[in-house]
Order: structure tokens, then C-alpha cells, then sequence
């Protein structure tokens, strides 16, 4: 009997973006590994803002559950044809340790890693809770090869691999 859906991933829009104000920036700090953010408000989109000038081009998802209630944020981008990139993944205070988190990365590698090699999470050096997290999804400490992919990985992270393939 095939598992049910709890959550999905699609691009915010309209109503989405209000609903994730009250929980959005404590999430965006326990990214990095603070629990206190960085500024009181933070929207979808300022967020979305900083993380492009942090790093290369990508996308944001929210993570929803089937009643549309936004729990999660994602940010995907892709080396095509080699690694899909999960540089950041923010989960609603009360919503963490249910197992959002590891459907959503799930969702993200089936929806988006389609053709890719493997699938790379960037994790803050000093967010242990994070590394613990990526562990149990299935993903091993990699150091990237800077003549392969580390270059477009970035050196400000560990990172984290799975094998897709």
C-alpha cells in the first residue's frame, strides 16, 4: 500500500505569502542555526532577495500540507545533468520532528532531480540539528572536487550528498 501524502511543494503565490509571516523568519534563522532572526519580518520574497544575492540563481518552493497550509520553505537549483541543489530548508517551529522535512526533501528529489546524479544540501558548519536531519535523510558528508562541482557548490557550507541514480 503506497504511503500517503502529507505534504507538497509548489511556487508561493497570493495568500500563500501572508499565511507564512508569523513563522517564516524564525525558520530562515534555525537555517543557519540561530533562533533568533535576523530581523522581526521577513516575507517569501525578501527572503527569496537575499538567498539569490547569497547564492547562485534558484528557485523557492513552499512546503504545504494537503489542507494548504504553508509549513516549509525550499530552495532548489540545479547543475543539470549532475546534482540537484537543496541550499536551504526552513520548517515552521511547530511543525518540525513529523517528518515534513525529510517528505519535502523526498518531493523535491522526485519532482525536481529528475535526470540528475545525485542531490546536494548545503548545511551551515554550525547548525548540528541540520546535519543531524540531512544524516538521517540519507545524505553523507562529501567534500566536492572545486574542478568538478565544488566551484558551483560553494565553500561556505558541508555538504551533503545522496545518490539519486
Amino acid at each position: 500500500m503506497p504511503a500517503r501524502v502529507r505534504v507538497y511543494l509548489a511556487a508561493p503565490a497570493g495568500a500563500d505569502l501572508d499565511r507564512t509571516l508569523p513563522w517564516l523568519p524564525e525558520a530562515a534563522a534555525a537555517v543557519w542555526g540561530r533562533g533568533v532572526p535576523d530581523e522581526p519580518a521577513v516575507s517569501v520574497g525578501a527572503l527569496h532577495s537575499r538567498w539569490d544575492a547569497r547564492f547562485p540563481p534558484g528557485m523557492i518552493l513552499l512546503g504545504s500540507l494537503t489542507d494548504g497550509q504553508a509549513i516549509a520553505v525550499i530552495r532548489l537549483r540545479a547543475i543539470p545533468g549532475e546534482v540537484l541543489v537543496i541550499d536551504a530548508l526552513a520548517v515552521q517551529r511547530d511543525q518540525r520532528n513529523r517528518g515534513y522535512g525529510h517528505e519535502l526533501v523526498i518531493a523535491a528529489e522526485t519532482g525536481y532531480g529528475t535526470g540528475m546524479r545525485s542531490a546536494a544540501a548545503g548545511v551551515p558548519r554550525m547548525n548540528g540539528l541540520a546535519l543531524y536531519f540531512w544524516l538521517r535523510a540519507g545524505y553523507r558528508p562529501c567534500f566536492p572536487d572545486p574542478s568538478l562541482t565544488g566551484a558551483k557548490l560553494g565553500t561556505d557550507r558541508m555538504w551533503m550528498v545522496r545518490n539519486l541514480l
